[in-house]
């Protein structure tokens, strides 16, 4: 991975990690665990559609935006149900994006 710590705080051991990080490339930007089993029926109730179902349920971590989210952030959902908000900011000279953490969010019905 081509990743840069930019500070010494790290996500734990599901994202190994750091909280702020530089991205050069779409593949630094995924979040992948083992695949899981997931109850699509309670999925499906919740509004969740079918590509985010087998998106999950393949080990990969799904991002969207939901009513209320700051205009700057996105969701970060992972197959366990761990969901919080990251901001990218794109720095032009290193043409890469910062990724930051910014808050943990109440966990996804699984």
């Amino acid at each position: 991975m081509n990743i840069r710590q930019t500070t010494g705080a790290t996500m734990g051991q599901v994202l190994e990690k750091p909280s702020t990080y530089i991205a050069r490339s779409h593949a630094d930007l995924a979040v992948r665990m083992r695949p899981a089993r997931l109850n699509r029926d309670r999925l499906r109730q919740h509004g969740y559609g079918e590509a985010a179902i087998r998106t999950l349920e393949s080990g990969v971590a799904i991002s969207y935006v939901e009513r209320g989210t700051p205009a700057d952030c996105t969701v970060v959902e992972l197959p366990d149900g761990t969901r919080y908000l990251e901001r990218g900011t794109w720095l032009s000279d290193e043409q890469a994006w910062r990724i930051e953490r910014v808050s943990e969010l109440p966990r996804a019905p699984r």
